[in-house]
C-alpha cells in the first residue's frame, strides 16, 4: 500500500516556509517593534524597565499575547524548518541541534519576559541580565545557523558544478 509521508514531503516543508513568513509578518504588526526586546542584543535590567515602562498597561498586554498566541508557537515553525533544512544541506551531521538551541533560548526568553510583564514595575536585575543572556545567546545561535545555511547552499552548488564537469 503506498503511503504520503507529509511530514516528511516537501509539500509540508513549504507549508513550514508559509507559516514562517506568515509569523514574521504577524509578529512585525502587532508586537511594538522600537519597545520589543526580543530583537535587541545586549540589554540591562533599566533597558527592559524603560522599555516595559514605555509600552504602557494596553502594549505590555499587547506584548504578552504577542508572545503567548504568536511568539511560542512560531518556535515550533521555525526549529522544524530549519532543523529540515540544516539536516538536508549538511547531511551526517548534527548541526540542525543548533535550530534546537535557538529555540531553547528563545523559549527561556519568552517566559522571563512574560514573568517580567506580570510583575511589572518589578524587575529582578538578575532576571533582567538573564533575560538579556538568552536574547543574546539566541542571535548568536540564529547568526551561526543561517551563516551555516550559506555555507551549505554553496556547498552545494559547488559540488554539483564539480559533478557536472
Amino acid at each position: 500500500m503506498y503511503r504520503i509521508d507529509f511530514f516528511n514531503g516537501k509539500g509540508f516543508v513549504w507549508v513550514l516556509v508559509l507559516l514562517f513568513i506568515l509569523f514574521n509578518i504577524l509578529l512585525t504588526r502587532t508586537m511594538p517593534a522600537d519597545l520589543v526586546l526580543d530583537l535587541r542584543f545586549l540589554y540591562t535590567p533599566e533597558i527592559l524597565f524603560d522599555s516595559l515602562s514605555k509600552m504602557g498597561e494596553s502594549g505590555r498586554e499587547q506584548y504578552w499575547k504577542g508572545i503567548i498566541y504568536l511568539d511560542m508557537p512560531y518556535i515550533l515553525v521555525y526549529t522544524y524548518l530549519f532543523c529540515r533544512i540544516l539536516k538536508n544541506l549538511w547531511s551526517g551531521s548534527q548541526l540542525y541541534y543548533l535550530t534546537i538551541g535557538v529555540a531553547f533560548a528563545d523559549l527561556f526568553e519568552n517566559l522571563l519576559m512574560l514573568y517580567h510583564i506580570q510583575t511589572f514595575p518589578e524587575i529582578s536585575e538578575f532576571l533582567g541580565y538573564l533575560t538579556s543572556l538568552f536574547t543574546s545567546l539566541k542571535w548568536i545561535m540564529v547568526v551561526s545557523m543561517f551563516g551555516l545555511i550559506i555555507i551549505g547552499l554553496v556547498r552545494r552548488v559547488f559540488s554539483k558544478q564539480l559533478k557536472a564537469s
